[in-house]
């Protein structure tokens, strides 16, 4: 998450770690809330200090305590053709992929998720905005354990990053969708379509009441709350 304000966040975390160890109630002391609720520790605006502050973070997550919540950590656009150093990825539960739906992403994500699949990690396949491919077809072509669907949506995302300043769509006259014979605008599709991706997190960890999937059972867990 961009931290457009400069408050605590990633950074004061990543130091404090190195000190004390990665713990759920440090991490918290730090965190901020989304729209719904949802506790967030916000990154520094520029990539090169929220890269850094997670390199520093690295060595901690083997011994992470991540207490009752699941922690999803956002490290960025991969390359597939260098190495992965980044702790959180010998160390995670699952990964979340998240691309845009033409092909050329696609293909770009499915030599992502073939790295994952060397690991055993299972993969979520997280598809922004319009995408020509059914979910079989994804699934099929990624050798992913789940898809799930994204809008494109610029103005949810603006909110959550603190930048909307205007009014909210969606809050209009009772009676336009009465008038138009159109429904009315969600006002946040994206974090509605984003509890799609939640369910499909907790039925590959198996904290949706159900077993967790065999799958899971190869490499140690990171986000140990529940990736």
């Amino acid at each position: 998450m961009i931290n457009p304000g400069g408050e605590a966040g990633l950074v004061t975390v990543a130091g404090i770690a190195r000190r004390e160890g990665l713990l759920h109630g440090k991490v918290m002391e730090f965190a901020g809330q989304l729209v719904g609720g949802v506790p967030v520790v916000t990154a520094p605006l520029h990539p090169g200090q929220a890269k850094a502050a997670l390199e520093e973070l690295a060595p901690q997550w083997e011994s992470a305590r991540t207490g009752p919540l699941p922690w999803l950590v956002d490290i960025g656009r991969l390359d597939p053709s260098l190495p992965l150093p980044h702790g959180v990825w010998g160390c995670a539960d699952a990964l979340v992929l998240v691309t845009r739906g033409h092909r050329h992403a696609l293909l770009y994500g499915a030599l992502i998720a073939r790295r994952a699949s060397e690991r055993g990690l299972p993969t979520v396949i997280a598809v922004v905005g319009d995408c020509p491919e059914s979910d079989r077809e994804v699934l099929r072509a990624l050798g992913a354990a789940g898809v799930v669907r994204l809008p494109w949506d610029p103005f949810t995302a603006a909110v959550l990053r603190g930048q909307w300043t205007g009014g909210l769509p969606g809050r209009r006259a009772p009676f336009e969708g009465w008038l138009t014979g159109r429904p009315r605008r969600p006002e946040y599709p994206l974090v509605t379509a984003a509890s799609a991706l939640a369910r499909e997190l907790e039925r590959l960890l198996g904290t949706d009441g159900t077993a967790p999937r065999a799958l899971l059972e190869v490499g140690p867990p990171a986000l140990r709350g529940g990736s």
